[in-house]
């Protein structure tokens, strides 16, 4: 067997075993390599936020990799603790709240949100849930400029400023500027990976 075919196919099994446990592997077409974000895991308790440290994170039934895939969260994206955690598979599990939908996400790819880095001015972030309220200021309270639609793009401009315990961010979205919640906005995955990471994704799942 050519070394190039081994180190391909050995690339292939270790992003399926990761995204399996509920992370991200992404393999590079040219070099056949794979790009896990694997931490140590981190102790949470309910109640706490915690930020996506992967550039997907699967979020399942129960906290099991046999477990059924409820939703899959992107990359900097906020949740809630709800319970755990729960050891299984050699990983720790925590059942997170998002938007209305509950599940079990790996300990290992989650950080918790006070220790998270800002968003940098320029940065792009993509709107996280089904509709966000892009608002005149920050503060729940202010006039809303416009309604957001998910996976819009926008650009960083400012922030954060704390107004009603929750960060704000002032975001230009497509030539339209407001602030909006911290909370519903993700980073989107970079160009360079989308295709493949999109491709690993379906299929290490459908095999598993």
């Amino acid at each position: 067997m050519k070394t190039q075919t081994l180190i391909k196919g050995v690339s292939v099994i270790a992003t399926a075993l990761t995204i399996a446990l509920g992370g991200a592997g992404i393999v590079n077409p040219e070099l056949g390599l794979v790009r896990v974000a694997a931490q140590e895991a981190t102790v949470l308790a309910a109640g706490q936020s915690v930020v996506v440290d992967a550039d997907a994170l699967n979020l399942r039934t129960d906290a099991s990799v046999d477990a059924e895939i409820v939703t899959t969260l992107a990359n900097g994206t906020w949740a809630t603790v709800v319970d755990g955690p729960v050891t299984g598979e050699e990983y720790s599990w925590y059942q997170l709240e998002y938007d209305d939908v509950t599940g079990w996400a790996a300990a290992e790819f989650l950080i918790d949100s006070a220790s998270a880095p800002a968003l940098a001015s320029g940065s792009t972030v993509i709107v996280n849930t089904e509709a966000l309220n892009l608002r005149s200021s920050a503060g729940s309270a202010s006039e809303v400029v416009e309604i957001l639609l998910a996976s819009t793009e926008g650009i960083v401009v400012s922030g954060p400023e704390t107004v009603d315990d929750m960060l704000w961010y002032e975001v230009d979205f497509d030539g339209v500027q407001g602030w909006v919640s911290r909370s519903y906005l993700a980073l989107p995955i970079p160009e360079d990976d989308a295709t493949t990471d999109a491709a690993t994704v379906v299929a290490t799942d459908a095999a598993l």
